[in-house]
């Protein structure tokens, strides 16, 4: 295909992504109460940016904070193009910030640093850890993140949800190294699912408007096209192959893509909604996301819009702030902190050993955060686990820990006395 035919798709591509499509609320583009922009980040000496708008309910808070994502194909668009009803939720209590992150088509402008992935997840999550830093200052809850997209940014929101803080997904961008960049919750606004199947996916009707197999597709771009010549349709047709450079390119395409690249023991709660008539990324994706973390054990609500295209009613974005909500409903936690003092030590295996043996009396009631294997039993497993923990450097400890959380699959436990989250 000529390139000025490949530039003109990636062009309407941009613009479809970029558009307000879906909702007419209007964008987030001048300065409200409150706005003020941070640098979170400088990578090859350019700062990245990000916008905080606290919530304007009139309440004390600590307040709860949506990270918006951005869409564009992860080559466009700008933080600044927050949907409206995401905007009015200030009003209900939560503040929101929105963030930047690497563009396919800046190449040169962060130094000799990389613009493809994992440069948009690591930046992602460079702003998570800035914003829990900077919590208190902020009046934010670093206990009640929700990483909230669309399109690109639907997919790196569900990155971070899928993955959080484990170990081999964090990156090394930021001055906060030591602060979690874990979410709470995520929701995924018709975000891609498997990068290397998104043709594959493809049904008709709708049928699709470009070629995501094509060299200088957006998929191809993230993948490292610029840099290899090659485009996501031949590191498909040598997914299977354990040769250079195919093997690399395919456990990157793999590393990209949230149902490969979920953490089971890291995953959180993930929303998706997608339109059956989306033209520009197969619903299909979003069913097979769903399934997958579905059989994976993992809560996830998948919120089928019958006959919208890429982009959502404002209806959509409430029924996600209506599942955030039923999200926190749920007592908050942090597991193996069993006497609640905010910490996990040699004293919280002291207390499992108290209520198997002596009833537990006087220890908090709280049997989720004594579930420290997450298998839904007490048992001596969990002080074993634990101590395996603590002096083995084994397996971590399920989420939600460190921070306070909810469980991720209700079960037979509960917490009838919930700590006092930090």
């Amino acid at each position: 295909m000529p390139r000025a035919e490949i530039g003109i798709r990636i062009l309407l591509l941009v613009l479809t992504l970029t558009s307000p499509a879906g909702f007419s609320d209007p964008l987030h583009s001048q300065p409200s109460p409150g706005f003020q922009e941070f640098v979170y980040a400088t990578v090859g000496g350019t700062p990245l940016w990000l916008d905080f708008l606290p919530a304007t309910d009139g309440s004390p808070g600590p307040h709860p904070l949506i990270i918006f994502i951005h869409g564009g194909a992860w080559q466009s668009g700008v933080r600044q193009a927050v949907p409206g009803p995401i905007l009015g939720f200030r009003n209900e209590g939560f503040s929101i910030a929105t963030i930047d992150y690497r563009l396919t088509s800046q190449a040169g402008e962060f130094g000799n640093e990389p613009v493809t992935w994992p440069a948009q997840r690591d930046d992602a999550k460079a702003a998570v850890r800035w914003l829990r830093a900077h919590a208190n200052d902020l009046n934010i809850r670093p206990d009640a993140f929700v990483a909230w997209g669309l399109s690109a940014g639907g997919h790196l929101s569900a990155i971070l949800a899928l993955t959080n803080d484990a170990p081999g997904s964090e990156g090394s961008v930021g001055d906060w190294p030591q602060i979690s960049s874990a979410v709470q919750l995520g929701v995924n606004f018709y975000g891609p699912s498997d990068l290397l199947r998104l043709d594959l996916d493809v049904t008709t009707p709708p049928g699709s408007t470009l070629n995501h197999e094509e060299p200088g597709s957006p998929e191809s771009l993230l993948l490292r096209w610029q840099e290899t010549g090659i485009s996501m349709g031949e590191i498909l047709d040598n997914e299977d192959s354990n040769q250079a450079p195919w093997q690399e390119l395919v456990e990157l395409a793999h590393d990209a893509s949230p149902i490969f690249a979920v953490q089971p023991i890291h995953a959180v709660p993930l929303m998706i909604a997608h339109g059956t008539m989306d033209t520009v990324i197969a619903y299909p994706q979003s069913v097979r996301l769903q399934d997958t973390l579905t059989s994976l054990g993992l809560v996830s609500t998948l919120e089928t819009v019958a006959g919208a295209g890429h982009g959502l009613p404002p209806s959509s974005f409430f029924m996600a702030r209506d599942w955030i909500l039923e999200q926190w409903q749920q007592p908050a936690f942090i597991r193996g902190d069993t006497n609640q003092d905010n910490s996990t030590d040699l004293a919280d295996v002291i207390v499992i050993l108290s209520v198997l043996f002596q009833g537990g009396q006087g220890v908090p009631d709280c049997d989720l955060a004594q579930d420290v294997n997450d298998d839904d039993s007490l048992d001596i497993s969990d002080a074993v686990y634990m101590l395996s923990w603590l002096f083995s450097n084994s397996a971590p400890i399920p989420a939600p820990h460190p921070l306070c959380g909810n469980q991720a699959v209700p079960g037979n436990l509960d917490c009838l006395s919930p700590p006092a989250c930090p």
